[in-house]
């Protein structure tokens, strides 16, 4: 139980003499560039608050004019109105170059799903059911009579 008191005591010492040589070191390169590091401390301040500060102000107080700058904003708005367009007419012409060649695929796959009749593979002309030629059957029902 002794030699536990006695270790934990000389923990202690050795955490408080790290403790002290540390405090001492700083100390002394303090005394050797403390004038240095206060000089240092004081022109930052000084250049914070009389240089960069009022430019930081004045570059906010540019860029918020330059944006709400009626001229500006209006060369802008017609700028956006002219891109705005352009984009619907490529989008027009988009949509129609993919509407025609969906028709194109339509009409091909129709095509391909009719069941065509036998006479037909053979070079000939079919007669459908009530004796009308192939042909005459698809001029009378883009009319609309049957």
């Amino acid at each position: 139980m002794i030699n536990l008191i006695n270790l934990a005591a000389q923990y202690v010492l050795k955490v408080l003499d790290f403790v002290h040589n540390f405090i001492n070191t700083v100390w002394s390169k303090f005394a050797d560039n403390g004038w240095n590091v206060i000089f240092t401390l004081i022109v930052g301040k000084l250049l914070k608050t009389h240089i960069i500060d009022p430019f930081l102000k004045a570059r906010s107080i540019y860029v918020n004019e330059a944006e709400t700058n009626p001229d500006r904003v209006k060369s802008l708005r017609e700028e956006m109105l002219r891109t705005r367009d352009a984009q619907q007419k490529l989008v027009k012409e988009q949509s129609l170059d993919i509407q025609k060649t969906s028709n194109a695929s339509k009409l091909k796959s129709m095509e391909k799903k009719r069941v065509k009749h036998p006479m037909e593979y053979k070079g000939g002309v079919a007669n459908r059911l009530g004796g009308v030629s192939s042909g005459e059957a698809s001029n009378q029902s883009s009319k609309g009579t049957r």
